[in-house]
């Protein structure tokens, strides 16, 4: 029996017009439990949750996106950006919320966050229960 990986159908994202001034391509590398599950490109509107499915069978993950520019009192460099990121595994069926967090990077650079288990010392894809790259840069409209 084949197994169909399901990328993308539940991509919920934007009309396929062009990009608009405050439109940001994602590009994102995930790991859960030492091994690469997808390295999806989206492209999410300032201010507007995006979300990225990517299930086989009865696994998968779901992650949550929402890119925003910094508030003028928080002395943010210029071409910072707010991503707020949740990410959820699918597991026999069912979601399960693993973990959220909020990074601040500049546009055109990676961020990363991590989720390790005890005893841990050093993050990587490897060594992690969950490891999550992002990288965020204005859309070309």
């Amino acid at each position: 029996m084949k197994t169909k990986l399901f990328i993308g159908s539940l991509i919920t994202l934007l009309s396929a017009g062009l990009a608009s001034a405050s439109d940001y391509v994602v590009e994102s590398s995930v790991w859960i439990d030492g091994e690469l599950r997808g390295t999806p490109s989206v492209v999410v509107e300032s201010d507007k949750e995006a979300t990225i499915e990517m299930a086989q069978g009865e696994t998968g993950w779901r992650m949550t996106l929402l890119v925003e520019a910094p508030m003028d009192h928080e002395g943010a460099a210029r071409d910072a950006i707010w991503i707020r990121v949740g990410i959820s595994e699918l597991i026999d069926g069912e979601w399960e919320f693993l973990t959220d967090s909020m990074l601040g990077v500049r546009a055109g650079t990676t961020g990363s966050f991590s989720v390790v288990d005890p005893g841990v010392d050093a993050a990587t894809p490897e060594t992690a229960r969950l490891y999550v790259e992002l990288n965020a840069r204005p859309a070309e409209g």
